[in-house]
C-alpha cells in the first residue's frame, strides 16, 4: 500500500508556537490561526515545519483519522494548497523561491568572508556634522522628553569642514558598490560641504536633512545647488509650532518643491486629527513621524501601535517573509557617521568601529558579527515577539522600541494569544 504524505506549498508561510500554527498565503495573502488541542495533532505540525523548505511529513494512518488534523487539512486544502499525496517514495515539492544570498548560519566561518562581497551588504550612509541644533529639535520638544531617533543630541566642539574632511578622506581610500543614499545631516551645515557631499558621493542620492525653521532661503535658492541632480532636502516640521512655515513652503514652484520630502512631527493625537483636516496641494511628498514620549500610557504611543488589521492586511512576498527570520531591514545595511567618527549600525547601541582607526571592511564585518548587531535584531531573537506566532509577519523592530526598550509595539498578547484593541478583537 503506498504511503500518505502531506505538504503545504512553499509559498505558504506557517510558523507553529506552543499548540498554534499560523499559516499566511503570500499569493491571496490570507492568514488563518488554528490551534491544535491533543499532542498527536502537535507532534504532526512539528513534523511538518521541520522541514523549512519542502514543508512535506509521511502521515500515518492513525493521524489520517485524528478529527483535529483532518480539520487542518481541509483548511490548507481551501485556501493554502496543501495537500494528501499517496506514494511509494517520497515526493519533493520544489522551493518557490530561492534561498537567501548567503549563509547566515555560518558567517563566522573564516572562509566564507572570502566568498562574500561585505561592501555590497551596506547601502545608506548617514553622515552627522556637528552643530547647536543638530538634534533637530527644539527646546519645548525637548524639554518635553520626546525624542527624534534619527539624529542624536551631540556637542562636539568640531567644524564642519574637520568632520566633512574626514568623512572624505576615509570613502576616498575604500570602495562601497552598494551605496545608494547617503543622508546629511545638520541645520548650519555649508553650501560648498552640500555640494562637496554631493560631488564626492556623485553616484548616490544624496539627502540633506534640516529642520524647517533652520533652512535659509539661499540654501533652496542657490543656483549651484539647484543644478545639482543628485541632491534632494528632507524637511522635517514639527506640526505643533511650524505648521504656518509648512504652508509657505507649500506655495513653491513646482520645481522646487519636486526636490522637497516633509517630514512631519505629531506630538499627541490631537495633531493627527489636525493634520487630516489641511489642505496638502498634490505632488507634495511628505510623512508623518511621532515624537513620543518615554511612557506606555501616552495616547500617541497607543495609536501607533500595531493592530490585527496592520498585521494580517499586509500583501508579503515569499522572500519578504524568509528574510524577516535573518534581519531586521530598518537597519540593515546602514551606518550612522558622528562628528567624532564613530560609527553605529544603529544609534541607539554601542559604536562599532571609527573612520579615524577602521577600515570599511573591519566596520561592516563588526556590523554582522557582534552579538547585539541590529541589522541582525529579530523579532525571533526578543521578548515577547520570539514567543508569538505573528513575529515573521510584523514590521522589523524599529528605532522607537529600541529607545523605549518595549520590542511588541502591538496590541496582540502572545500569552494569551488575543488581541486587546476593538480593531483586532478575536
Amino acid at each position: 500500500m503506498p504511503n500518505n504524505y502531506f505538504y503545504i506549498e512553499p509559498f505558504v508561510h506557517a510558523d507553529l508556537i506552543d499548540s498554534h500554527i499560523l499559516l499566511y498565503n503570500t499569493l491571496s495573502h490570507k492568514t488563518s490561526l488554528y490551534q491544535f488541542r491533543n499532542i498527536e495533532s502537535v507532534g504532526f505540525a512539528k513534523r511538518l515545519l521541520d522541514d523549512d523548505v519542502n514543508r512535506i511529513t509521511l502521515i500515518s494512518e492513525f493521524e489520517l483519522v485524528n478529527s483535529e488534523i483532518r480539520e487542518f487539512i481541509e483548511i490548507c486544502r481551501e485556501y493554502y494548497h496543501g495537500d494528501l499525496i499517496e506514494s511509494d517514495y517520497r515526493p519533493v515539492i520544489m522551493p518557490f523561491a530561492p534561498k537567501l544570498n548567503f549563509d547566515f548560519e555560518h558567517l563566522n566561518d573564516e572562509r566564507t568572508w572570502q566568498t562574500m562581497n561585505l561592501r555590497n551588504t551596506f547601502h545608506e550612509l548617514f553622515i552627522y556634522h556637528a552643530d547647536s541644533s543638530t538634534n533637530m529639535t527644539d527646546s519645548v520638544l525637548s524639554m518635553s522628553g520626546s525624542k527624534q531617533i534619527n539624529a542624536p543630541i551631540t556637542n562636539l566642539n568640531k567644524s564642519q569642514y574637520e568632520s566633512s574632511d574626514l568623512v572624505f578622506h576615509f570613502f576616498r581610500n575604500e570602495t562601497y558598490p552598494g551605496l545608494k543614499k547617503v543622508q546629511l545631516y545638520g541645520n548650519k551645515v555649508s553650501l560648498k560641504i552640500i555640494k562637496d557631499t554631493c560631488d564626492f558621493f556623485k553616484d548616490c542620492f544624496v539627502h540633506y536633512n534640516v529642520y524647517i525653521s533652520g533652512i535659509a532661503n539661499d540654501v533652496l535658492d542657490n543656483q549651484i545647488l539647484k543644478n545639482t541632480e543628485n541632491l534632494k532636502y528632507i524637511l522635517w516640521v514639527d506640526f505643533k509650532t511650524e505648521r504656518e512655515l509648512l504652508f509657505d513652503f507649500f506655495s513653491m514652484n513646482e520645481d522646487s518643491i519636486s526636490r522637497i520630502v516633509f517630514k512631519i512631527i505629531i506630538r499627541d493625537v490631537n495633531d493627527i486629527s489636525d493634520l487630516e483636516q489641511i489642505f496638502i496641494p498634490q505632488g507634495i511628498t511628505y510623512e508623518v513621524v511621532p515624537f513620543i514620549k518615554n511612557s506606555t500610557s501616552n495616547a500617541l504611543f497607543e495609536v501607533i501601535k500595531s493592530n490585527k488589521a496592520d498585521v494580517k492586511n499586509q500583501s508579503l512576498t515569499h522572500r519578504e517573509i524568509a528574510s524577516r527570520l535573518y534581519v531586521n531591514h530598518l537597519c540593515f545595511g546602514k551606518l550612522f557617521i558622528l562628528p567624532n567618527g564613530d560609527v553605529h549600525a544603529n544609534l541607539n547601541m554601542p559604536h562599532i568601529g571609527n573612520i579615524k582607526s577602521n577600515k570599511l571592511i573591519e566596520i561592516l564585518r563588526n556590523a554582522h558579527t557582534s552579538e547585539d548587531s541590529s541589522w541582525y535584531l529579530t523579532r525571533a531573537k526578543v521578548e515577547p515577539c520570539k514567543n508569538c506566532v505573528y513575529r515573521y509577519l510584523c514590521q522589523p523592530i524599529s528605532g522607537y522600541e529600541l529607545y523605549f526598550g518595549i520590542m511588541n509595539l502591538c496590541n496582540y498578547d502572545p500569552v494569551k494569544k488575543i488581541w486587546h484593541n476593538s480593531e483586532g478583537a478575536e
